[in-house]
Parts: structure tokens; C-alpha cells; sequence
């Protein structure tokens, strides 16, 4: 399939947030490691859907930093992404948590449990509004970036494609 024939659909923060919320109570009732096990599986198939939305997004955004609807979709996930982690946390907190930790440590590594811990210690919800700023902030000097046009041996590129060029001093 072609980049460009990948669908995008935007997920929305209730989606979102509902599958995190669903999992973390299912995790907490979950009765064996491979009942636990289907219930990680599963929401982490769903993240990467979600991950795979937004990059599209952001992918098709930086492409044609003009085009409103991905301009849109892009400063949607600014807004939403750092609202969505707080419920991410209570994801993490609850798998730190599970009483199948220890099996989750045998079969994927305790790296992701350290991972986990890390991740918790660096958000906290009073942040919000700082990485939402943050990100409209990435976005806009994307955008900036991306449209410098920069005339070089007859031709006009943009930034990033002048960074294959060496050019000579001499």
C-alpha cells in the first residue's frame, strides 16, 4: 500500500480516553496473566492505531503545510495528546501495579517497567497546559521551516531539502 493510500480517520479524545478507562478496570478484574496479557495486547494494538492516525497526520501535514484540514487534525493532537496521558498514567499505574507484574517482567523485561516508572515521575496534569504549548509551538516552527524557500544554483528548495546538499567553501 501506498503512503498515500493509508485512510485517515481522526480518533477522538473520548475514544481514546474510554479504551484507556476500560483497560485499566479490566486490567485491575483480570483473574490470570493471559487474561491480563490479551487486555495489554489489546490496548496496546489500539495505541498504535492511534499512533499510526496521528503520524499520518503529522506526515501529510509536513508535506503540504498549507493544506487546513492535516494544519486542523495536527493542532487537534496538540491539544488532546497531553489530556489523553493523564489517563495514560492511570494505564501505567495500574500495570506497575498488577499483581501479574512479575510475569509481564519474565515475558517482555524489566525494561519496560523502568520505562513505566520514568514515565510516571516526568507528567503530572498540572503540566497540561505547558506541553499543549509545547507541541503548537513544535507545530508552528514546523510550519515556519517548512516554508522558508531558499533559492541555491538556480533552483528554490525548502530547509529540509537542502540537507542532503554539501556545500564547498571554496
Amino acid at each position: 500500500m501506498k503512503f498515500s493510500e493509508i485512510p485517515y480517520k481522526r480518533i477522538e479524545k473520548e475514544e481514546m480516553i474510554a479504551a484507556l478507562t476500560k483497560a485499566v478496570e479490566a486490567l485491575k478484574a483480570a483473574e490470570s496473566f493471559e487474561e491480563a496479557e490479551r487486555i495489554f495486547l489489546d490496548l496496546e494494538a489500539s495505541q498504535a492505531h492511534v499512533d499510526t492516525m496521528f503520524t499520518v497526520a503529522n506526515i501529510r501535514h509536513d508535506i503540504n503545510t498549507a493544506d487546513e484540514f492535516y494544519d486542523a487534525e495536527v493542532a487537534y493532537a496538540d491539544e488532546v495528546m497531553p489530556q489523553v496521558n493523564e489517563y495514560s498514567q492511570q494505564w501505567t499505574l495500574a500495570l506497575l501495579q498488577s499483581s501479574f507484574r512479575a510475569d509481564f517482567e519474565r515475558k517482555y523485561g524489566k525494561l519496560m517497567f523502568t520505562n513505566a516508572e520514568i514515565a510516571l515521575k516526568t507528567f503530572s496534569p498540572e503540566i497540561i497546559p505547558e506541553l499543549q504549548r509545547e507541541n503548537a509551538l513544535s507545530t508552528e516552527y514546523a510550519k515556519l521551516i517548512a516554508s522558508a524557500q531558499i533559492p541555491f544554483e538556480g533552483k528554490t528548495y525548502t530547509v529540509s531539502q537542502m540537507a542532503p546538499f554539501k556545500i564547498d567553501p571554496d
